[in-house]
């Protein structure tokens, strides 16, 4: 891949570690205030259980079913991981699992913490030897693919699962997860219009230029993107819509094991819905709300209270603990501190320098 004419502050911004700032961890720290009240108390209130209850019912639960959750959970994050990694070649699964698995516990664990796990991913790709271009591309890529997902076809699955098991689903906060979905596909639809149109990206760039020096290389990398996306666009969304079909399965063993009388589609629905009301970023993940959510949809269709409460904390589990957990002992194994996912570990470069390594001998583990 040749190098872009990017600006030399965006270059200089990958090669500085990401922090989070005061405001990001005072918002962690009450976001994590506002998950515990809603899982000690909303759930609960919800669910029309006490947590004792709850955590008999879990108990009652078959052990193989938390060890799924929680394989299921590792298997979408390496599923994710294979998804980043075919948009940026020359990088390697072995190294880009831990750094993807550190930042993404960032993104999930600080809420609105996305542009802040970026950044860090970035500053490990550099780090890893990666050229400027190919990370930006990359990331760019695993973006809109994720957005392209979690914003419209999960909420479209979603709505014709609704419509097919319509005659008995009643599902609390439906209009309200619709909202959201239509804003979410609104925001993906307009990214998409902007990156298929090179004379609105023209126009864009030319304007903001004089204010934001990196505008003027956006058509270049607009070009460049779309070459990527053609490409590698399939095994982009293959890891993604396969990392949200784990985590969907986990739903479906957690249903199972309660002896939840539902349909698949119904289960569909009420994924769904969870997966639209955890694009909120009110808590970290969107847990806690999330699973309040479900447990709330899980009753409407019929399931009691302590087994609704139990299939949406295993979903938990596999959607936030696992990743949370594996992203942290992946950064105390040093994931943000050693060389980052690249082929032959840090290299020092001035900001100015682009290093053209995605196209040295990396290149050909590319997937």
């Amino acid at each position: 891949m040749a190098e872009l004419d990017l600006p030399e502050d965006l270059v200089a911004d990958l090669e500085r570690r990401p922090r989070a700032g005061r405001r990001r961890v005072i918002t962690a720290a009450a976001s994590a205030v506002l998950l515990v009240l809603v899982l000690a108390l909303g759930l609960p209130w919800l669910a029309g259980a006490s947590w004792p209850q709850i955590l008999a019912e879990l108990g009652r639960l078959p052990a193989g079913v938390i060890a799924a959750a929680i394989g299921l959970g590792l298997l979408a994050l390496v599923l994710e991981t294979l998804s980043l990694r075919a948009v940026v070649p020359g990088s390697r699964t072995a190294r880009l699992l831990p750094a993807y698995a550190a930042t993404s516990a960032m993104s999930i664990a600080i809420p609105g913490g996305a542009l802040l796990g970026t950044g860090m991913l970035g500053w490990l790709l550099r780090r890893g030897g990666l050229g400027v271009s190919t990370i930006v591309l990359g990331l760019l890529a695993f973006s809109l693919g994720d957005l392209a997902v979690t914003a419209l076809l999960v909420p479209g699955a979603g709505l014709v699962a609704y419509v097919v098991a319509g005659a008995q689903l009643d599902l609390p906060g439906t209009w309200a997860a619709a909202l959201v979905a239509a804003a979410g596909g609104v925001l993906s639809l307009a990214a998409v219009a902007v990156v298929l149109s090179r004379p609105l990206v023209a126009a864009v760039a030319e304007r903001l230029s004089p204010l934001v020096p990196a505008a003027a290389a956006a058509v270049d990398v607009r070009d460049a993107l779309l070459v990527l996306l053609r490409r590698r666009g399939a095994a982009l969304l293959a890891g993604q819509i396969g990392a949200r079909l784990a985590h969907l399965l986990v739903l479906l063993l957690a249903l199972r094991a309660v002896d939840a009388d539902l349909s698949v589609a119904a289960a569909v629905a009420v994924f769904a819905l969870g997966r639209v009301v955890a694009m909120v970023p009110l808590t970290p993940g969107g847990a806690g709300v999330t699973e309040a959510v479900g447990a709330a949809s899980l009753i409407a269709l019929g399931v009691p209270g302590a087994d609704a409460a139990a299939a949406a904390l295993v979903l938990m589990v596999s959607t936030v603990i696992v990743p949370v957990a594996a992203g942290a002992l992946a950064a105390a194994a040093g994931a943000l501190r050693s060389g980052g996912p690249g082929s032959q570990g840090p290299r020092p470069e001035g900001p100015g320098r682009q290093g053209p390594r995605s196209e040295g001998p990396a290149q050909s583990s590319s997937s």
